[in-house]
């Protein structure tokens, strides 16, 4: 199956293969990622008929890497996965095809060389893209990520959230590894042609980005809620239905309460 795969690139293999079909060298061969790019789906089959992102050369809606066309990714370096829940794999967490949302999502996971910024040569990102061919709108809909961050033992680790700046983050009881942080950029806001200020309207956030920049239409939400569960029964336990995680995605506890400060 070909969509049983990641798709690795890089920026440096685009940038030679745009400089191979510049020069019409003969003897470039493309790459198996870049030849293979997920460009393209199948509507036949419920795919969206484009997917992963790349440079249309000609306009015609078709990815032609033997025609010079490429990728288009993120950072230096990026990994691309397509996954949906309409898969088999998802049965075990819904109870019927009709639960299910349709989601087809693009994950591009990212980096960057840049041996001369520390902070920024040790950080993955991650861009999410979710598409759905259903034409039934949804409300009341969370997404969020599941992140189950090791280090060293990893029975004796703490996690704590910083809401201000948006960042959950995983320290080691023993301060003997480092710490390891996660930023939660969220979602853009709906287009209104402002540039909104930070607290101002129902939807603005105090931890998001963008806010008052003097760009506009470059808002994005923020952390919006954070929580950990053990690996355990009890209020605070694993969740095993969608009506967990969906209390989950809102900071509530499986027995209903809500997380509370102090």
């Amino acid at each position: 199956d070909k969509w049983q795969r990641v798709w690795k690139v890089s920026r440096a293999q685009i940038d030679a293969h745009i400089q191979a079909f510049s020069a019409g060298d003969p003897s470039y061969h493309i790459p198996e990622a870049i030849l293979h790019w997920p460009g393209n789906g199948d509507p036949a089959k419920g795919q969206h008929a484009q997917l992963a992102r790349y440079m249309d050369l000609n306009g015609n809606g078709i990815y032609e890497p033997a025609l010079g066309e490429y990728p288009l990714i993120l950072g230096d370096q990026c990994v691309l996965s397509i996954y949906n829940d309409m898969n088999a794999d998802m049965d075990l967490l819904f109870s019927s095809a009709a639960t299910k949302l349709g989601a087809e999502i693009l994950e591009y996971l990212y980096a960057f060389d840049c041996p001369t910024d520390s902070a920024l040569q040790n950080t993955l990102f991650l861009h999410y893209e979710i598409h759905r061919t259903a034409p039934i709108s949804l409300y009341n809909t969370y997404v969020g990520h599941f992140v189950d961050i090791d280090i060293n033992n990893a029975m004796n680790d703490y996690v704590s959230t910083d809401p201000v700046r948006g960042i959950s983050y995983t320290r080691d009881a023993d301060a003997t590894g480092p710490e390891q942080a996660y930023l939660i950029l969220g979602s853009t806001m709906d287009e209104d042609d402002l540039d909104n200020s930070a607290g101002i309207g129902s939807n603005s956030t105090p931890n998001g980005f963008g806010y008052g920049d003097g760009i506009i239409d470059n808002e994005r939400l923020g952390m919006t809620n954070a929580l950990f569960y053990n690996n355990s029964g009890g209020a605070n336990g694993e969740p095993s239905n969608p009506g967990d995680y969906y209390r989950y995605l809102q900071s509530i506890w499986l027995n209903g309460s809500p997380v509370t400060y102090g």
